[in-house]
């Protein structure tokens, strides 16, 4: 598992969820359709009507062993660190 904090810009072209699970996907070396389901955690319809509308203000999760913040501002940004602490 991934302990450091980590920032990621979310491109115009994605949205946060799909950015989510690529990400932590991407760092844990597995395929996105081997990992729990992000629905199970979060809704991710809602999490990027939230972010698409140009919420400020920031939504935190745990998924797949990461602490997840995405923080929207002028452009979206997801914060990922260990969700454990170490």
């Amino acid at each position: 598992m991934n302990t450091d904090a980590d920032q990621i810009t979310i491109d115009a072209t994605s949205s946060p969820s799909e950015s989510i699970v690529m990400e932590i996907a991407k760092r844990d070396n597995t395929s996105p359709f081997e990992m729990q389901p992000l629905y199970e955690v979060i809704d991710p319809e809602a999490l990027d009507t939230l972010f698409k509308r140009g919420m400020k203000g920031d939504v935190m999760f745990e998924y797949a062993g990461y602490e997840v913040t995405v923080t929207g501002s002028t452009s979206n940004e997801i914060l990922l660190s260990g969700a454990d602490g170490e």
